[in-house]
């Protein structure tokens, strides 16, 4: 539910995305600072989001709109570990923020598979955002609460 069905070759299918935009970010850095390089892309990434999104419904905008966010949100946080820990690999930090997408959306899959098996004829709707509040609550390190299956949050 989570991915159409998470599975391994969806994971690699990722990783493989990510290190494509580490060669890609590493091969810019060469003549800046990391640092630098993450901003434009940030801001470039924002403002083709913007221009994508007065397509509302058109697939192929819709598809890069996620894909753009995707490198964006990444791309924040790797700006972030860099500014901690005042190091300029991107590498290491992009394949960590891909290692923890990778195991969230895996554990996601398993925890939707769990849910179906115990569902009592509830609404989709409301499965898929018990869901959505587990992914959340997993994803930023709180100890989740878990929703009865079934039941709205």
């Amino acid at each position: 539910m989570a991915i159409c069905g998470f599975n391994d070759k969806i994971g690699q299918g990722l990783g493989l995305l990510v290190e494509g935009m580490i060669e890609a970010l590493q091969k810019k850095a060469v003549s800046t600072s990391a640092a630098e390089v993450l901003q434009r892309e940030i801001v470039e990434l924002d403002t083709i989001v913007s221009v994508l999104r007065t397509a509302p419904g058109q697939v192929l905008p819709e598809m890069f709109i996620g894909l753009n966010l995707l490198a964006r949100s990444m791309f924040i946080e790797v700006e972030r570990e860099l500014r901690n820990s005042k190091s300029g690999d991107l590498g290491t930090a992009c394949r960590k923020i891909c290692d923890e997408l990778i195991d969230l959306l895996a554990r996601t899959e398993m925890r939707s598979q769990e849910m179906r098996q115990l569902a009592n004829n509830k609404s989709i709707a409301i499965e898929a955002r018990n869901l959505a509040l587990w992914a959340l609550q997993t994803s930023t390190q709180l100890k989740p609460q878990e929703c009865p299956v079934g039941e709205e949050a």
